[in-house]
């Protein structure tokens, strides 16, 4: 059990990677059994005959102003764009980062954004979404079948962002 020292009354610290395929985890560090995992949440419909997703922001909005009183802080993926992206990949990604920004914002949690290759630098890992799952099942091993699947890489780094806050508890407001 890891003792949180800088906020003795704290229920969990948030780990969010903003992508569509990302998640939203709510982790105590005083408890790592007790973990509330979401994925993203989406809209899936059709445009133009073609399956697509869009960030669902009333249920973002909600899930934050549900849970805002227990989340001490926040801990966002703040990825840049990737020059192999078209631009309507680039714009919803990037309305994605700001849209859950903002969301913690605007219920007064307190935040770090973190860059992809720092986090990862910090945490031993490379760009690997493998080596994500792996290491997320190694420190949480009691929730590893919440990211056992390939697709829920997202769920795992939502995980070690929050882990990732404990042990790097520098935040912005």
């Amino acid at each position: 059990m890891l003792a949180w020292a800088w906020w003795p009354s704290v229920k969990y610290l948030a780990g969010i990677d903003p992508g569509y395929s990302g998640a939203i985890a709510l982790l105590d560090p005083n408890n790592l059994t007790d973990l509330i995992l979401i994925d993203m949440p989406l809209h899936r419909l059709k445009v133009n005959g073609r399956n697509t997703a869009r960030l669902d922001l009333y249920q973002l909005g909600n899930f934050f102003d549900l849970h805002r009183l227990d989340i001490r802080a926040a801990c966002i993926e703040e990825p840049s764009a990737m020059p192999s992206q078209g631009v309507a990949s680039s714009f919803n990604f990037g309305f994605s980062c700001g849209a859950t920004q903002a969301a913690v914002a605007a219920n007064a949690i307190p935040m770090r954004l973190v860059r992809p290759a720092t986090w990862k630098r910090a945490m031993g890992l490379t760009a690997d979404k493998d080596a994500s799952r792996r290491l997320a099942s190694q420190r949480l091993p009691m929730h590893a079948a919440k990211w056992a699947r390939a697709k829920d890489d997202g769920r795992a780094e939502a995980v070690l962002l929050a882990i990732y806050l404990i042990h790097h508890k520098e935040i912005s407001s």
